[in-house]
């Protein structure tokens, strides 16, 4: 399901929406779509990106971004402000789209994966921005294949305690899906 950018209504209730199902089908989960980028709001599963790769990938080359974690935190970061690696990056995230991606690929898709623990040496917020703004600026499609990466400009400090970061999360997610992106993505290449 695509969110446009613009909605008023919270990330939450979306993914109370979801939840909500009796039963949940991969082309159920709620996408926000800004430009060519494309976040989940909530919990995905392992395929939940693959019906809307498909789609996208009829008109343009999708690129499907992997190989880690999200929360609605944000990116946890140490005190040099790098990822808290073994709270972000996952091998197994990465070998799992590996599969899904060149199936995919084999079926006639025009779909490439980003192993972000790979591409992403800095370890930064910036240096995902600058991945990502790298395949916008071509006219590519770029899909964030992790949990709450609506949230994946958001920061916060991985020494935080976990009462903390649990209203962090809780108020993240209770903004709404316009509030997300007007304070985190106006660098993404317009029109919208």
């Amino acid at each position: 399901m695509i969110i446009p950018y613009n909605d008023a209504s919270s990330a939450e209730h979306h993914g109370n929406t979801l939840f909500s199902k009796d039963t949940i089908n991969d082309g159920d989960v709620p996408w926000v779509k800004v430009g060519n980028l494309y976040m989940s709001i909530c919990i995905t599963g392992e395929n939940s990106y693959g019906p809307l790769a498909k789609d996208l990938s009829s008109g343009k080359k999708v690129w499907v971004f992997t190989g880690r974690h999200g929360e609605a935190t944000g990116n946890p970061l140490k005190d040099d402000g790098t990822f808290l690696k073994k709270r972000v990056y996952d091998i197994e995230h990465k070998k799992e789209d590996a599969k899904i991606v060149d199936g995919l690929k084999k079926s006639g898709f025009n779909v490439e994966m980003l192993d972000l623990y790979e591409k992403n040496d800095a370890r930064t917020t910036g240096r995902l921005r600058e991945l990502i703004k790298e395949k916008l600026d071509k006219g590519e499609a770029v899909v964030l294949a992790w949990c709450f990466s609506l949230f994946a400009m958001d920061e916060f400090s991985a020494g935080m305690s976990k009462g903390a970061a649990q209203t962090t999360a809780e108020t993240n997610y209770k903004k709404s899906v316009n509030a997300i992106v007007a304070a985190n993505y106006s660098w993404v290449p317009k029109p919208w």
